[in-house]
């Protein structure tokens, strides 16, 4: 068994923001090192985090945990981590695509923020009903998703139970 930690932390706004922050957090890990794995968890992709793991003062981490959960990377060898995310018969991104076409105040963001796994839009200001009408659509039509809205402006698609903390309870049981 082993008996090192894993310490998990967003990226933006918490570990990148504060550089003097940062550098004291890097040289407390560094020192005890052995003691921990250390997974960075995010909404954006895991190619996204890397990067800024490499041009940043972020520590190497063991893991990365990124598009809300939907990857989970070994840092190292770019592996993932095997049967995650679980997604289902019921998650097809056409027929997500296709449903949520028409629906007014939905842009869908750029290829380079959507992954196999993770539908992403642009919902400024959606509300309540917003939310129940697109996931009443999703329902009609056979899929079984969650939605994530936040900073009033960014909406994810995800397989149910696929998220930033299942994720992360699977890579720590792991």
């Amino acid at each position: 068994m082993d008996d090192r930690f894993l310490i998990v932390s967003d990226v933006d706004g918490t570990m990148l923001g504060d550089d003097d922050a940062l550098e004291r957090f890097a040289a407390w890990l560094s020192s005890r090192r052995e003691q921990f794995y250390l997974a960075y968890n995010s909404g954006r992709l895991s190619a996204s985090i890397r990067q800024s793991v490499e041009t940043t003062l972020l520590p190497e981490p063991d893991a990365l945990i990124g598009g809300v959960g939907t990857q989970i990377e070994f840092f190292v060898n770019r592996q993932t981590l095997d049967d995650w995310p679980v997604s289902g018969a019921n998650w097809n991104l056409l027929v997500i695509r296709d449903t949520l076409a028409a629906c007014e105040g939905l842009d869908l963001q750029p290829d380079e923020f959507l992954s196999e796994h993770k539908l992403s839009y642009y919902a400024y200001v959606a509300s309540e009903n917003d939310l129940a009408l697109w996931m009443s659509l999703l329902e009609k039509n056979g899929q079984c998703v969650q939605i994530v809205y936040n900073s009033v402006s960014d909406l994810d698609i995800l397989p149910v139970g696929v998220n930033k903390g299942t994720a992360c309870a699977d890579l720590a049981e792991h």
